[in-house]
C-alpha cells in the first residue's frame, strides 16, 4: 500500500470514529478477538449506566445495547458456519458414526447396577471442535445424541475453551473425567460463573471429555459424555481405563478421523468465506 492510500485509509478511520463511534466500534468488534474480551469486562462494571463518556465523546453503552450487537455477530457466524461443516458432516456420515460409537462402546462401559439397562438416564454425548472463525471458542459440531431435546438445533452452538470440562480437555490435549459433579464443582473446578453453572446443570453427575486429535496430534475436538448417575462408569475405574477403552477402539479410530478431517476442511473454507464476504 502506497502512502496516498494509507492516508486515506487513515482519514476515513477518523471520520468515522467521529462521527458514527458505534460504526467504528463494531468494525474492530468483528475482528478483534482481545478487544471483545475487554469490552465485556467493561460492560460488567458499568452496571445500569446508560451513558458513558470517553475522550470527550458520549456514547450509549448499555448492556443491552451492546448484547444485542453481539447477538447479531454471533448469529452470523454461527450461520455462516452451519453452512461449511453440514454438507461435511453428511458426507462424512458423522451423525451415523458416532450413534454407533455411542451405542456399542460407550453404554458398553456403563455399570448396569448404577445404570439401567431399560432408560437412557439422562445420557446425552456430542462432538465438540474449535471453531475456524475463533481458536478461543468451542463449536458443538453435531446435536446431541441420544436426542435431548427433539425440535431444537443445539449444533453451531459456540462456548469459550475456557468453558467447562469439555475446554480443560481440549486445552490440556487430556481425558477428562468426574464422577461427581455438582453445580459447586461447575463453578471451583470448570471455570463456570454461578449463573453458567445453573444454566447447564441438568442433574446429571458424570462426566467424561476425550479429546480428538489431528494428524500433529494436536486437539482439534472433543467427545463429551454426560450420564445422570453418580458414577455411572463404575465406582473403581479410572479416567486412564476409560480413555484407553474408548480410543483404543474401532469405533473411535472411524469418528476421529472423520471429525479431524472435518476440522481441516472446514478452515479452509472458512478461509475463503472470509475472502468473499
Amino acid at each position: 500500500m502506497d502512502e496516498s492510500s494509507f492516508s486515506i485509509l487513515v482519514w476515513l478511520f477518523g471520520f468515522i470514529d467521529n462521527h458514527f463511534p458505534w460504526l467504528a466500534l463494531i468494525v474492530v468488534w468483528v475482528f478483534s478477538n482481545s478487544l471483545r474480551t475487554a469490552v465485556r469486562s467493561i460492560l460488567l462494571r458499568l452496571g445500569s449506566a446508560q451513558n458513558v463518556k470517553l475522550a470527550g465523546m458520549e456514547f450509549d453503552m448499555t448492556t443491552r445495547e451492546f448484547a444485542r450487537v453481539e447477538t447479531a455477530y454471533n448469529q452470523k457466524i454461527r450461520t455462516a458456519l452451519l453452512g461449511i461443516f453440514d454438507p461435511m458432516i453428511q458426507d462424512h456420515k458423522l451423525v451415523s458414526k458416532f450413534a454407533q460409537f455411542v451405542d456399542d462402546e460407550v453404554t458398553s462401559l456403563m455399570d448396569r447396577a448404577i445404570v439401567s439397562q431399560e432408560t437412557p438416564d439422562l445420557l446425552r454425548c456430542a462432538v465438540h471442535v474449535i471453531s475456524p472463525h475463533d481458536e478461543e471458542q468451542i463449536y458443538q459440531l453435531i446435536e446431541f445424541y441420544p436426542p435431548s431435546e427433539p425440535g431444537k438445533i443445539k449444533r453451531g452452538r459456540m462456548k469459550s475453551i475456557r468453558f467447562g470440562i469439555i475446554g480443560r480437555a481440549l486445552r490440556g490435549n487430556v481425558t477428562t473425567y468426574s464422577g461427581d459433579i455438582n453445580s459447586n464443582k461447575y463453578v471451583s473446578d470448570w471455570g463456570m460463573t454461578p449463573a453458567e453453572a445453573e444454566a447447564v446443570n441438568r442433574g446429571n453427575s458424570t462426566y467424561l471429555a476425550i479429546p480428538i486429535e489431528n494428524e500433529l496430534k494436536q486437539a482439534i475436538g472433543v467427545v463429551s459424555i454426560d450420564v445422570g448417575p453418580k458414577f455411572a462408569f463404575g465406582l473403581d475405574v479410572s479416567c486412564e481405563q476409560l480413555d484407553e477403552r474408548l480410543r483404543g477402539s474401532t469405533g473411535w479410530a472411524e469418528l476421529s478421523d472423520s471429525v479431524a478431517g472435518i476440522h481441516m476442511r472446514a478452515r479452509s473454507e472458512w478461509a475463503e468465506y472470509q475472502t468473499k464476504s
